[in-house]
């Protein structure tokens, strides 16, 4: 024998007397018969600290060199698989504590890999591609110990099995709890929180990733150094960690000012890693304000401020927002171009800016009249945008005087009084204020106020007043009931501008009294005119001049008046004054305990009333009346 046969023949040897071979029947059987390629594995293993291989009589072999370890998540599962016949595919599964099999995952015996090492020990199968690999999920299976198993199934049917125990452990966690998320941070900053594996943590490492995706390393805190965390233990008691928690002190101070995402990974034992992350801005946040504005009819707009970053700032750009949302570009002032502002500086000295100064003028006619929202944003030369807004006013060029104008159509209330119209002015309206004056009296009551940002849009009265520029001017308010007594009133509205102007439109109403119903619930009793029974109603007053009639406790629908002779068991529900004025009614369904409801809507006036409840056929069934005095009150 030469020596490259006597080399060859020795690693044969070496890599078969690590195997613990299983004298097997060439296919598994169970029961007598042969287990199928889909039928559940049946494992006769034996385990050692190394991957168990099964032989079967056939030659086959089935090898795992997947390590036994501790899992979360996914397993990488790999190693090699030979069979005389050929692999028709390679099954894996979890075996639990209870003999559960749990598949995992499987691999298509055309979808195996070259395993040249393999055929130069096993060069009798003649198979380059022996070699598997997949990442199996076991995140859905539960923390514990389990067998992981994989068939190698020929294509003859045989079953070769290899296995390693595992463990599959929770999934790791990590957490901040401080800084907050959008603080400030300057100088030194403390991260702490805490951080959580199944196989325990190697270190806690924290970072602050800047703008450009740069990690700037702050720090690390080593296992070893993890302080107790009852509180997470509590919580996280998979785990059987105590000591979670991390804390750390880190120099920002040599950071470039702006916005940055803390980064913390908790590196397991494992080598698993779980981020956790958190928004912060280094150095003083950002400050825009807008000191001084001068809206002019027919005139310019000059804006005036100042604007600070620790960064220094790139430009301010400067918009009008108006009432529809559009946005009005009005101009930019360059970083470079900013004036000294020593109040500024002394009020923030933290941004060591001293030209923070910005002036604009926005010339003549650039915005239509109308109410906008000036919003300015300073911009860092690090990108971070900080706005500062107000509202202005652009007046028209028009001359044309305020106008105030009441829609409120009706001039009798009892109730409530809608009041709403419209009301215009060259400067904006600031609020429209709601008066009424009692009859004879110059003393004003206010009803209410609407604010000049309330007004809502009213199309119709744009188009007929364009010159105004102002699509929102209409005011809508409700006076409660109550609020006045009856009698005789002016109800007052006053247009108020922007500019002080006050433009009023007046109307005559009148409040009535409403009819007063003190007795709630209260019970009547009515005469059935047919039969001659004697029934109860319950009688319900509303305060708003409603009369409603419910409950009727009478077996109405049982009497021969609202049988089928009558048109059956509906009931029809009126009310008629003893001024011949019939004032509404409906129909109530009968139900099967005799009870029935209807409203009967009317502003009651002084007379003698009658609730009627008729058949459907108009026979009176029964009737109750009640008499409302001249006060409102029932008597």
């Amino acid at each position: 024998m030469n020596k490259q046969a006597t080399t060859k023949a020795k690693k044969v040897k070496e890599l078969r007397s690590k195997m613990l071979v299983i004298a097997m029947a060439a296919i598994l059987t169970v029961a007598g018969g042969a287990v199928s390629a889909s039928a559940a594995p049946v494992t006769t293993s034996v385990q050692t600290a190394a991957s168990v291989r099964y032989k079967a009589a056939t030659g086959g072999i089935t090898d795992l060199d997947t390590p036994a370890t501790t899992y979360t998540g996914t397993i990488p599962v790999y190693g090699w698989v030979l069979n005389a016949s050929g692999i028709n595919r390679v099954d894996v599964y979890a075996l639990d504590s209870t003999g559960h099999y749990h598949g995992i995952g499987s691999v298509d015996g055309s979808k195996l890999t070259a395993r040249q090492d393999v055929q130069n020990v096993f060069p009798a199968y003649g198979t380059l591609n022996s070699g598997y690999s997949l990442t199996a999920n076991v995140s859905t299976l539960a923390p514990g110990s389990y067998t992981l198993c994989v068939a190698g199934i020929g294509k003859d049917g045989s079953v070769n099995w290899s296995s390693v125990p595992v463990s599959v452990g929770p999934e790791p966690l990590t957490d901040i709890d401080a800084p907050s998320g959008g603080s400030e941070q300057d100088g030194s900053i403390t991260i702490s929180g805490w951080a959580l594996n199944h196989g325990g943590i190697n270190r806690v490492d924290v970072y602050a990733l800047d703008s450009s995706s740069h990690y700037h390393g702050l720090g690390s805190v080593a296992g070893d150094t993890l302080t107790a965390r009852q509180d997470v233990e509590n919580v996280f008691p998979d785990y059987s960690a105590l000591n979670s928690g991390y804390s750390l002190s880190a120099d920002v101070s040599t950071l470039p000012a702006g916005n940055y995402t803390l980064c913390v990974a908790g590196i397991g034992n494992d080598g698993d890693v779980q981020w956790a992350t958190r928004n912060i801005t280094v150095g003083p946040a950002p400050l825009t304000d807008i000191d001084t504005y001068g809206p002019m009819t027919n005139g310019t707009l000059n804006v005036a401020g100042w604007a600070l970053n620790k960064s220094g700032i790139s430009r301010v750009d400067m918009y009008a927002w108006d009432s529809a949302g559009h946005p009005h570009s009005l101009g930019s002032v360059d970083g470079g171009a900013l004036t000294a502002r020593q109040d500024v500086q002394k009020a923030f000295p933290a941004y060591n800016m001293l030209n923070s100064g910005y002036w604009l003028t926005v010339p003549a006619g650039t915005l239509p009249a109308g109410n906008y929202t000036l919003a300015v944003a300073g911009i860092g030369n690090d990108g971070t945008v900080q706005w500062g807004s107000k509202t202005i006013t652009i007046r028209g060029t028009t001359t044309a005087a305020p106008i105030t104008d009441l829609d409120t159509p009706s001039t009798t209330y009892t109730g409530t009084i809608p009041v709403y119209g419209w009301a215009l002015n060259t400067s904006g309206i600031n609020r429209v204020d709601i008066y009424a004056y009692s009859s004879g009296s110059t003393t004003a009551i206010k009803l209410g106020s609407v604010d000049g940002g309330a007004l809502t849009a009213r199309q119709d009265v744009a188009n007929a007043f364009p010159a105004y520029g102002i699509l929102n001017s209409g005011y809508s308010y409700t006076v409660p009931a109550g609020t006045l007594a009856p009698g005789s009133y002016t109800l007052a509205v006053a247009g108020i501008g922007n500019d002080g102007d006050v433009k009023w439109e007046t109307k005559g109403i009148t409040v009535q009294k409403v009819a007063n119903y003190q007795g709630i619930n209260e019970v009547k009793t009515y005469t059935d005119e047919i039969t001659g029974i004697t029934q109860t109603v319950q009688f319900l007053g509303v305060g708003a001049g409603y009369c409603e009639v419910a409950g009727g406790t009478a077996n109405i629908n049982t009497t021969p008046a609202l049988g089928a002779a009558h048109g059956g068991f509906n009931a029809t529900v009126s009310l008629i004054g003893s001024n011949g004025i019939h004032q509404g009614g409906s129909t109530a369904v009968v139900g099967t305990s005799g009870t029935c409801s209807s409203l009967i809507f009317s502003n009651l006036t002084a007379a003698t009333y009658t609730i009627q409840l008729a058949a459907n056929d108009g026979t009176v069934v029964a009737k109750y009346s009640f008499t409302v005095d001249s006060n409102g009150n029932v008597e």
